[in-house]
């Protein structure tokens, strides 16, 4: 056996959350991981799952220890389980004796969801997985701006239009949130979960924190997202059992878009919601918003 030493670095970037640590293990039942290999005679890309065990977590700036067998193998780190296709990164670990050192952290990339990335990782196995991560997370938020025009003037529109008036539950992990208008699920790219109806977009994104209390309140989770979107004066709202933020920002179309930001605490977790809607429709959706964000609940 030898020492195989891993090291996150300190960063803002994803404090928040916990990373977890797999290694390759052909027995294990635990988890599968996507591997992508070139083969160098063709240039043929191929896709396996490996099957991987768990080693550990580490939080932000911290550093373990974990005892690994002689024979080359890869580790890898993920957030979560549900994003673990493109939101994570693999360390390929050659044979031998000599204990090993490597270190890595959380990088500002909201396209993949701020991901944990190895220093000096940039073998094929990971560049492969990252341009799949960017497509999936460009691809994301390019519909969540257009689903709603499409839906809203399709052919379907005289159907939704005849359910707007239901209300609707959606169970999105251990959140519960009732909404109305003719929400449906849609891909959600690098984001955990997103709804869309006519009028509004729903964007949800959830991270994990270690221990039996969270270490920030909603208003100070909320703080720490609109920072990492590079905005620092917004007002921060303080309810009982949520914070939330209005501001407006220009999409990539040049229309004007209201954003509600709400935060939420769960068992183990930290919740970010957006309402997206069109300015030009912001004050007609308000108390609609105002009604689901109180609707919300946790199992």
């Amino acid at each position: 056996m030898r020492k195989l030493t891993i090291k996150r670095e300190k960063t803002f970037i994803g404090c928040a959350g916990v990373m977890k640590v797999y290694i390759e293990d052909p027995t294990s039942d635990e988890l599968t991981m996507p591997v992508y290999t070139k083969d160098e005679a063709t240039g043929e890309e191929k896709t396996e799952r490996i099957r991987c065990r768990k080693l550990g977590e580490l939080k932000n700036g911290e550093e373990k220890s974990f005892e690994i067998g002689r024979e080359a193998l890869r580790v890898f780190v993920i957030a979560d389980k549900l994003s673990r296709d493109y939101c994570s990164d693999c360390y390929q670990v050659p044979a031998g004796e000599g204990d090993l050192s490597i270190s890595g952290q959380n990088r500002f990339d909201p396209l993949a969801g701020n991901p944990f990335r190895f220093a000096g990782s940039e073998g094929t196995v990971n560049t492969k997985k990252r341009k799949i991560s960017l497509g999936k997370g460009a691809l994301m938020l390019v519909c969540a701006v257009l689903i709603g025009f499409f839906i809203g003037y399709g052919i379907m529109s005289l159907i939704i239009g005849g359910i707007n008036s239901k209300d609707k539950t959606f169970y999105l992990g251990d959140m519960t949130i009732v909404l109305n208008g003719g929400f449906e699920q849609q891909s959600a790219g690098s984001h955990y979960a997103a709804l869309t109806s006519k009028e509004v977009d729903v964007i949800f994104d959830t991270v994990a924190y270690s221990g039996s209390t969270a270490p920030y309140t909603p208003a100070e989770y909320a703080r720490t997202v609109l920072l990492l979107e590079g905005r620092f004066d917004d007002e921060i709202i303080e309810k009982k059992n949520y914070a939330y933020c209005i501001y407006t920002e220009e999409g990539k179309d040049g229309n004007e878009y209201r954003y509600f930001l709400y935060t939420y605490i769960s068992d183990n977790n930290y919740w970010s919601v957006y309402f997206i809607v069109d300015e030009n429709d912001a004050k007609g959706q308000m108390d609609n918003i105002f009604e689901w964000a109180d609707s919300v609940s946790f199992k």
